[in-house]
């Protein structure tokens, strides 16, 4: 089963990858900054806090540009029916539109 699934990711063209993979870190940032919140307070592991909390920030602020920008790409380069591009095109952008609806929200 995991192997068929590689399969099919590795045939999958290199935008279609990263509107895979840019919600998957997405969420892995904002766990592990969970995660690591736990440290604020201690003042042995404060330093551990603080730096991982630093990285996640950028991370998820690069994360939500490369969203738009690849959601870009995908409307340029990708050749496929028009509702399939839709949906990759929607994968790729939802970190952006997460972040514009918390904007909006706040």
């Amino acid at each position: 089963m995991t192997n068929v699934l590689l399969k099919k990711y590795r045939n999958l063209d290199e935008t279609q990858q990263f509107a895979i993979l840019i919600p998957i870190l997405f969420l892995l940032s904002g766990i592990i900054h969970k995660l690591v919140s736990r440290f604020r307070g201690s003042g042995e592991f404060l330093w551990l806090f603080a730096s991982v909390s630093t990285i996640t920030l950028f991370l998820s602020c690069f994360l939500i540009l490369f969203s738009l920008v690849n959601s870009i790409l995908i409307i340029r380069d990708l050749r496929m029916k028009i509702v399939h591009k839709i949906l990759w095109i929607l994968l790729s952008l939802s970190v952006f539109l997460y972040m514009a609806l918390m904007f909006l929200i706040a």
